[in-house]
């Protein structure tokens, strides 16, 4: 099964936001993203999360231990690094 990082953020400029997201797709691939899901806020539009998915535990924390990465996650949050956190799929149903 999949594993997960799943990384919410606040952006008052969300095409500003994809845009840098975007800058980042070769060193997902890198990192061992396999893909990715973008979440916006119903209520909220300005809260952002986004999943993902790694085929192992460590290209998941490669990922999260990276620091050009955890630079710009702060740099889309007021400097502030928002958690990142980190799950294993374990059941899926469609």
């Amino acid at each position: 099964m999949s594993v997960y990082v799943i990384i919410p953020f606040r952006t008052t400029d969300y095409a500003w936001w994809k845009e840098i997201f975007d800058k980042f797709a070769e060193s997902r691939l890198g990192w061992g993203a396999r893909a990715y899901v973008i979440y916006k806020g119903l209520d909220d539009p300005e809260a952002i999360t986004v999943v993902h998915e790694f085929a192992d535990r460590e290209g998941a924390e490669r990922f999260v231990a990276d620091p050009s990465i955890r630079d710009t996650v702060a740099s889309w949050n007021a400097d502030i690094v928002p958690e990142m956190h980190v799950f294993e799929e374990v059941g899926r149903r469609p």
